[in-house]
């Protein structure tokens, strides 16, 4: 007598496709027994809602999300419940969910929330499920009365936009990866990868979605320890301004190439909340008449008083270092120094280096192992550590002009201890990148 085979054991796949099957299910039942009951009435729905919150918090985050996911704008009324419902937790639940909501109603909803006072505690919430809509395009109808307090309270949201950024090291060829995630839906992450390469610009951007839980997981894996090589992790954790300053530079870097960006980097600045500009127009990409940069520079060179003044610096700092014509003129004139200028001129000069040398980084094109002080150099001024900025840069000619940086006047005081590690990592031939990104780490 044969034997029977043995039963199979669903493979993990298939578990895990029933399990899915079987949530959808739950949420389509939760949805639609919930949204019948909104249409009896408030009364009605606030008994449904002191039910369900007896349930306990994982029932009610799933009946939520499954009217929020399944009826769109027919659950409206029932999520606008919940949200001003008496238990924090619901209303906190209500406006995770509103942001699966696709419609300018759901967002008309927690702008409302976002301005009353008495939803404090939704605020956070509220303007995180706010900024998700809006990334979609789905932005609110503001009444007049309302704007400002909306607007003050969405600028707040801005530092909790990033949850975390990862950049690799430089590897031989001039390339290297980002990591990005921002909130994507209630409790997920959307984790962007871009590969940047210093040659062309951004050539690939794709984004994957994890739960806080699995990113913690993977965050592991990036920054882990290389054998053989203890000192490096494969990522370091760097600023988010670092990121979109960087996206940034790379982007302008497709543009003169030639080399398209991808589709998607568009929806992903978005989610940073840096809107794509069109850099085209500008400047740096126009042929420039060299007689009238060196007579424009000359005059800057020569009017102390735009020197001398912090906030015409930080307007050259960010608003003008992308000239390349201009920063390309100015390291032609530097040298031109000579005993029979006037009395004033060096001392004008060391205020031009350590002040408006800034200008000096976009768009010079510097040997490849002097590139990486040049982005750093970046990253003080994003810090808006301008004297730093220009002292790294100072390095970065001395070291194209065959100097020691380490014998430039008062190099000791001025310079941050990270950019002095970074120096002598550059001259000991090892990388520099794992204590770059922090300039207020102590040594």
């Amino acid at each position: 007598m044969k034997k029977k085979p043995a039963k199979q054991k669903p493979t993990a796949r298939k578990e895990k496709d029933s399990f899915a099957q079987a949530l959808e299910a739950v949420m389509e039942g939760a949805a639609d027994s919930l949204v019948e009951l909104a249409g009896l009435g408030h009364q009605e729905v606030l008994a449904a809602l002191d039910k369900l919150k007896e349930e306990g918090p994982q029932v009610t985050r799933l009946a939520l999300l499954g009217v929020a996911w399944k009826k769109q704008d027919v659950g409206l009324p029932f999520l606008a419940a919940a949200l001003r419902h008496q238990d924090a937790t619901l209303g906190q639940e209500a406006a995770a969910a509103l942001a699966l909501v696709k419609s300018r109603s759901a967002a008309d909803l927690l702008a409302e929330a976002v301005a009353d006072p008495a939803l404090v505690h939704l605020h956070k919430q509220a303007r995180k499920s706010l900024y998700l809509l809006k990334t979609g395009g789905i932005t609110p109808v503001l009444e007049p009365d309302m704007g400002e307090a909306v607007a003050k309270q969405l600028s707040k949201s801005a530092p909790e936009v990033v949850y975390k950024a990862f950049m690799s090291y430089v590897d031989g060829v001039g390339s290297r990866s980002i990591i990005c995630a921002v909130p994507g839906g209630p409790r997920g992450l959307d984790t962007t990868f871009l590969l940047l390469n210093d040659q062309v610009g951004i050539k690939d951007c794709w984004t994957v979605q994890f739960s806080k839980k699995r990113f913690s997981q993977v965050e592991k894996f990036w920054t882990r320890k290389e054998k053989g090589d203890s000192d490096y992790s494969t990522y370091a954790e760097v600023d988010p301004d670092y990121i979109k300053f960087l996206l940034g530079k790379y982007y302008r870097l497709n543009i003169k190439s030639g080399f398209t960006p991808p589709t998607h980097l568009h929806t992903f600045r978005r989610m940073l909340g840096e809107p794509m500009k069109d850099y085209s127009k500008h400047p740096v990409y126009q042929v420039l008449d060299e007689a009238q940069i060196r007579a424009n520079l000359r005059k800057m060179v020569e009017d102390s008083s735009l020197l001398l003044d912090e906030q015409e610096m930080e307007g050259w700092f960010f608003g003008l270092d992308e000239v390349e014509g201009e920063a390309r003129a100015l390291l032609a004139l530097l040298p031109e120094r000579s005993t029979h200028e006037p009395a004033g001129w060096e001392a004008l000069w060391e205020k031009c280096r350590r002040k408006a040398a800034a200008r000096l980084l976009a768009g010079i094109h510097l040997e490849r192992w002097a590139t990486r002080l040049e982005d750093l150099a970046y990253y003080f001024a994003s810090r808006k550590s301008a004297d730093t900025a220009a002292w790294c840069l100072a390095i970065v000619m001395a070291l194209r002009e065959g100097e020691n940086p380490l014998e430039i006047p008062f190099f000791y005081e001025m310079v941050d201890n990270s950019l002095w590690i970074a120096v002598n990592a550059l001259k000991d031939g090892v990388r520099p990148e794992a204590v770059a990104y922090d300039p207020y780490k102590p040594v």
